[in-house]
């Protein structure tokens, strides 16, 4: 009976999905001034960028929660669910209907496939997820760069809006390509750091496994969770045959920042490693290994504000009308974003771990198999369906119980 109720609400989804793409294929235009000139190598810069500094500066603190070994097995397993659901993302991008409609963008996707229920459900997940991951990074920025410079913390907010504010302007993601490049560059450098120290450091007693996994895997999952921007970036591909690709090479990378800094990060701190790793580095004070290494840690999260406010401004510009002067209403984003970070100084790690399991499970896994399911249906194998099926339930699962668990 219910495999026969859903079998009878996918054919319904479909038939209104031909419907909907006639009428928005009118009504979306393409967008002037987004061209594609990114190359795969940029493109995978991009993808780097957009994802790597999220949760770069817990990922010590989350190996310290869940374990040394067992937080290799989650990040594994996060990394090659994400690479899975972004390949799906990609891939719908792909589709004829997708073509015919001219979506662009993340939410006119969940319009396009699931009406006024999917533009609802991804307008929520995409809006919340951009937002409180643009309130984060720059709250990591703020509190990474007080840990060296004497001044006080009104003080850095001021500092960090003045510098940001040239790069928050901008229109799409090509006109910040040195951004990506040099937000890409800096966590390679400072895993390079960390490998050389922890080969000279005296190894620190490791810390027993708190069994909080849900704050471990909340962490993990936030590392991959910037798939809103995959559009933008697929949109801006000089080859977009090339998605695929770029998909492969930017996850086995961020794989491997993402373990290094985690396990190097307790190797040398042991139990006494914090959420914020630049405090770590206080116990070589006025030290070029210091400097060097918190200046690269606040570069990696400097080059992720202009790009995750560009997302937070996308995300709003679905749901609203967008203002005559766009620029003012980018900086008055941005401003929030300001306002609301600040009294969460102190809750840095389970609010990382809440916008992972919650925003991020949805707009990661959850969505982007749906949206895939939808389109090639028919197109798919049983092994296929399966996996989709899997990842659904799977999703749906670790959403509710790691996000309730934060909670008890």
């Amino acid at each position: 009976m219910h495999g026969a109720f859903l079998l009878q609400q996918y054919n319904m989804i479909t038939t209104e999905v031909d419907e909907r793409v006639a009428l928005l294929s009118k009504s979306n235009k393409p967008e002037e001034g987004k061209g594609g000139g990114l190359t795969r190598s940029e493109g995978v810069l991009g993808v780097i960028n957009i994802n790597v500094g999220l949760a770069l500066l817990g990922l010590p603190y989350a190996f310290k929660t869940t374990g040394m070994y067992q937080s290799f097995h989650l990040l594994f397993i996060t990394t090659v669910w994400s690479a899975l659901c972004s390949y799906y993302l990609m891939e719908c991008f792909h589709h004829p209907k997708v073509k015919r409609a001219n979506i662009r963008d993340y939410t006119n996707l969940g319009k396009l496939l699931l009406n006024k229920p999917g533009y609802l459900i991804t307008s929520i997940a995409e809006i919340g997820w951009c937002f409180a991951a643009s309130c984060a990074i720059f709250l990591n920025v703020v509190k990474n760069a007080m840990t060296f410079t004497p001044l006080p913390m009104f003080v850095i907010y001021m500092i960090c809006i003045l510098l940001a504010l040239p790069t928050i302007m901008a229109r799409n993601f090509s006109e910040i390509n040195f951004l990506s490049i040099l937000g890409s560059a800096t966590p390679f450098a400072l895993i390079t750091c960390l490998i050389l120290i922890a080969m000279f450091a005296t190894p620190q007693a490791q810390p027993e496994p708190t069994g909080s996994i849900s704050l471990g895997a909340g962490i993990f999952i936030l590392s991959y969770t910037s798939s809103p921007a995959y559009p933008q970036i697929f949109h801006n591909l000089a080859r977009k045959k090339d998605s695929t690709q770029i998909v492969l090479q930017s996850f086995f990378l961020m794989f491997f920042i993402n373990c290094v800094m985690g396990a190097c990060g307790l190797y040398i701190y042991g139990k006494s490693t914090s959420i914020i790793i630049a405090e770590n580095l206080k116990i070589w004070p006025g030290s070029v290994a210091f400097y060097g290494m918190t200046l690269l840690l606040w570069l990696t999260l400097f080059c992720m504000i202009a790009p995750i406010n560009l997302l937070v401004c996308q995300s709003f510009r679905n749901v609203i009308d967008y203002p005559q002067n766009p620029r003012a209403f980018q900086f008055s984003v941005f401003f929030l974003t300001v306002i609301v970070s600040y009294p969460f100084q102190s809750l840095l790690a389970p609010a990382e771990a809440f916008i992972g399991n919650c925003f991020g499970i949805i707009i990661t896994f959850i969505l982007p198999t749906l949206f895939h399911y939808i389109l090639y249906h028919n197109e798919l194998s049983i092994w296929s369906k399966i996996l989709h099926w899997v990842s659904l339930i799977c999703g749906t699962t670790c959403c509710i119980v790691f996000t309730a668990q934060l909670f008890l």
